[in-house]
C-alpha cells in the first residue's frame, strides 16, 4: 500500500470510494476538487490517498490555518474529510499516521475533526452513523469531544407559531424590521461584521457575492444592522445559515425575527423544507418548530 498526493487524475476514483463508504454525504468529483486541490488550506502533503495498486483504499484532506487569508491561526490541523474502504482499517491508520507526521512538522499541536470557519466546508464532523470510522478515530487516540446536531423544518405545512409571532410583535414595537438585503446597507453590513463575533463569515467579495445572489435577510433598526442570515432554496429541500447576531442583543427574539423572514422566504420559494447544520444552541430552532436532524461527532488528539 502507497500513500501520495491526490491529483486530478485521482477524482473518478476518489469520488468512487467517498460515495461508497460516506453514504450519508455524497458528492461529485468537482465537489471534491474545490474542497482539495482547490482550497489554498490544503497543501499536496495534507490531501493524501492511500493506493492498493490502482484502486484507493482511502483518503485523509486536512486543513491549517495561517494567516489573515485563511483565519487566525489556532495551532491545529483540522482533518475535514477521511475516510477507508470498507475493512480497510490499515489504510485509514497508515493515512492517520501520514497526516499526524505532516502536522508535527508544521509545528501543530492538535488534530481536530469538526469543521473550521476557514478552508472550504465540507460538513460539520463525522456523521455518528459511521461507526467503523468512528471507532478506528478513537482506538488511535482521537477523544470525543461534543455531539453536533443539524436542525431541520417541514415546510409545507407550515406557519408562525405563537412564539414566532410574539418575537416579530415586539421587534416591530422597538423598531427592528427584518428585510431582504439590500446594496444600500453595504456599509451597515460591514460595520456589523466587524462588531460579530464571526468576522471570518465575511471573507473579501462577499459585498459582490450579496449582491449577484442577495438571498440575505437583515435586522436593521435606525439604518443599522443587528442581525443577518443567509438562506437558500431548492426543489428537494434547502438551507438556513449561517446566521449571526451581535453579541450584546443576544437572547431578545432579533434573530428569531431573521430565522422567521427566512423561513417565509423559503416557503414562498416552493422549498418544501430546509436544514440549519451545525446549530447551536439547538433550542433556538426548536422553538420555531424546527427539530433535531443529523448528528456528528466531534473529535480530538493532541499530539505528542
Amino acid at each position: 500500500m502507497t500513500v501520495r498526493s491526490l491529483t486530478a487524475q485521482d477524482l473518478p476514483a476518489v469520488s468512487e470510494l467517498w460515495n461508497a463508504v460516506l453514504v450519508h454525504d455524497p458528492v461529485g468529483a468537482d465537489r471534491i476538487a474545490s474542497i482539495s486541490l482547490g482550497d489554498p488550506t490544503v497543501g499536496p502533503e495534507a490531501r493524501l490517498v492511500a493506493w492498493e495498486g490502482d484502486v484507493p483504499a482511502g483518503f485523509a484532506f486536512g486543513t491549517i490555518r495561517s494567516g489573515p487569508e485563511t483565519g487566525e491561526d489556532d495551532k491545529a490541523l483540522h482533518l475535514k474529510a477521511f475516510a477507508f474502504a470498507a475493512g480497510r482499517e490499515d489504510a485509514g491508520k497508515k493515512l492517520l499516521d501520514a497526516i499526524e507526521a505532516f502536522a508535527r512538522r508544521k509545528g501543530r499541536r492538535r488534530i481536530v475533526l469538526r469543521g473550521a470557519a476557514n478552508g472550504r466546508y465540507v460538513f460539520p464532523a463525522p456523521d455518528v452513523r459511521y461507526e467503523s470510522l468512528i471507532a478506528l478515530l478513537n482506538s488511535s487516540g482521537y477523544a470525543d469531544l461534543e455531539t453536533l446536531q443539524d436542525a431541520v423544518v417541514d415546510l409545507k405545512a407550515w406557519k408562525p407559531n405563537a412564539y414566532q409571532i410574539e418575537r416579530d410583535r415586539r421587534c416591530a414595537e422597538a423598531g427592528i424590521e427584518g428585510q431582504p438585503y439590500e446594496p444600500s446597507l453595504v456599509g451597515a453590513v460591514r460595520e456589523f461584521a466587524a462588531r460579530s463575533e464571526v468576522p471570518d463569515w465575511f471573507p473579501p467579495g462577499w459585498e459582490e457575492a450579496w449582491a449577484r445572489d442577495p438571498r440575505v435577510i437583515v435586522a436593521v433598526q435606525e439604518g443599522k444592522v443587528l442581525s443577518y442570515a443567509q438562506w437558500s432554496p431548492g426543489k428537494d429541500g434547502g438551507w438556513f445559515g449561517p446566521t449571526a447576531t451581535l453579541p450584546n442583543l443576544q437572547g431578545k427574539g432579533i434573530g428569531t425575527l431573521v430565522l422567521l423572514r427566512c423561513m417565509q422566504a423559503l416557503k414562498a420559494s416552493g422549498t418544501p423544507s430546509a436544514t440549519a447544520s451545525w446549530v447551536w444552541p439547538p433550542e433556538f430552532y426548536l422553538k420555531s418548530g424546527w427539530s433535531i436532524g443529523r448528528r456528528y461527532a466531534a473529535l480530538e488528539k493532541t499530539l505528542q
